[in-house]
């Protein structure tokens, strides 16, 4: 019955705007969960605590205003601006009908090995993979340094 009844509605909802905007909303999540991890490392005194007394009514809006906290979030803006202008440039491109140039490469940790070549573009996968590769088997990176 319940299926019936959302059925209908489910095909109605555009999909575009809808994952625009949850992608918005888990973004700001993310930024919050950042400032909340920098302000767990400095209660631990992990971190050096630096207060930032012309930014303390980011305070009311349940920000951490402390210039580690403010400087992690703001790299993972900057990065996630740079993401998608990388991915707006290829979009434009395509509309127009002007090929995309050739992506250079890095290299990078794969789950295959290391000195994998990969597309600057998806180098924060490569980085994100690095990263799972070392965590779940750090026998491949001690193989390569003997």
């Amino acid at each position: 019955m319940l299926f019936y009844f959302i059925n209908p509605i489910a095909r109605k909802i555009p999909l575009r705007p809808l994952f625009i905007i949850t992608s918005a909303f888990l973004f700001a999540m993310a930024i919050k969960f950042i400032g909340e991890a920098v302000q767990e490392f400095q209660e631990q005194a992990m971190l050096p605590f630096t207060e930032l007394k012309s930014v303390s009514w980011l305070g009311a809006l349940g920000l951490n205003p402390t210039l580690e906290a403010l400087s992690a979030q703001l790299l993972v803006i900057v990065f996630a601006l740079a993401t998608y202008s990388v991915g707006w440039r290829a979009r434009t491109r395509q509309r127009c009908g002007r090929p995309n140039p050739k992506p250079s490469s890095a290299i990078a940790v794969h789950a295959a090995g290391v000195g994998q070549p990969v597309p600057v573009a998806h180098i924060g996968a490569a980085v994100i993979g690095a990263l799972v590769v070392v965590i779940e088997r750090p026998s491949i990176i001690a193989r390569e340094r003997r």
